[in-house]
């Protein structure tokens, strides 16, 4: 029955509902401190420009932009082949844009995790953060918490490194 209720869903509707899913998803990450705009201080409607610049995210079209919608119609195209042509374009364009909203979510989040040795928070760093970078921010919580501030600690193993790097798949 609610397959039935589902084909009555407009196209135009589906689309309002998609933006209503998209400004949630950027309050959200505006709420975890991710900036809504370059760092560099302006937005422009086109860029390109080498991997790693401080423009390279949170233009209008850039080359994120062009990523999330190649994502959103893979996505399209999965739900379409599983639901064999049966799920109409509308709720697939909203199960699309909640799936890719959903992967922006978790790829820029810290977690909570409670073990039995104790709570730790966990931090995913983004291709885009270079891994040069990570020890001046481990060193920076390190310096924050022992000046009192309720930051948490980078854990090192056993021969006090808090930072290993990373492999690179070739």
């Amino acid at each position: 029955m609610q397959l039935c209720r589902m084909r009555k869903l407009s196209l135009p509707i589906a689309a309002l509902i998609s933006l209503a899913i998209i400004a949630v998803t950027a309050a959200i990450l505006y709420m975890y401190g991710r900036a809504p705009i370059c760092p560099c201080g302006f937005v422009k409607l086109f860029w390109w420009g080498p991997r790693g610049a401080l423009q390279e995210s949170q233009h209008v079209l850039d080359i994120y932009s062009a990523t999330h919608v190649l994502h959103g119609i893979l996505l399209y195209f999965v739900i379409w082949l599983v639901g064999r042509g049966r799920v109409p374009a509308a709720a697939g364009l909203i199960i699309a844009v909640a799936l890719e909203s959903g992967w922006e979510l978790w790829e820029n989040s810290n977690y909570l995790i409670d073990t039995t040795i104790g709570r730790f928070i966990l931090t995913l760093y983004e291709k885009r953060v270079d891994s040069a970078d990570l020890p001046f921010f481990l060193a920076l919580l390190d310096h924050l918490a022992d000046k009192g501030l309720p930051v948490p600690r980078a854990i090192r193993d056993r021969g006090h490194r808090a930072f290993h790097g990373s492999r690179q798949r070739t």
